[in-house]
């Protein structure tokens, strides 16, 4: 993950080199894509690391989303593994009897989530 010493250098520099992403294991510069969605638990099956069955939550969507958190000088960052997804972690965190505007024309899925 980034390197404390980074924070010296310009926005345009932690982002090219990945927040000075350096593979522990390997020496690698580039991180790895990792593609599982599936995690080993330990012997009383709790989650090893903080990555379990889901498609969204791995090594690779973490500093993704730590790269677009430092762009955005953001204080957190999300992303969804699809439109629809997103789409319902907002509509199911907005506050009861909040006003939503959406267009005529949008996603089916949405809009019948919108419409229930």
């Amino acid at each position: 993950m980034p390197d404390k010493n980074n924070s010296k250098q310009s926005i345009v520099t932690r982002v090219t080199q990945a927040l000075h992403f350096v593979e522990a294991e390997t020496g690698a510069v580039v991180p790895s894509i990792q593609p599982a969605a599936t995690y080993a638990r330990d012997e009383n099956y709790e989650v090893r690391k903080p990555y379990w069955y889901r498609r969204d939550g791995s090594q690779t969507t973490a500093h993704a989303e730590a790269i677009i958190k430092e762009l955005e000088n953001a204080e957190e960052s999300f992303l969804f593994s699809s439109g629809m997804s997103a789409c319902t972690a907002v509509l199911e965190n907005l506050p009861t009897g909040a006003h939503v505007v959406v267009p005529k024309v949008m996603y089916h899925g949405v809009l019948q989530q919108i419409q229930s």
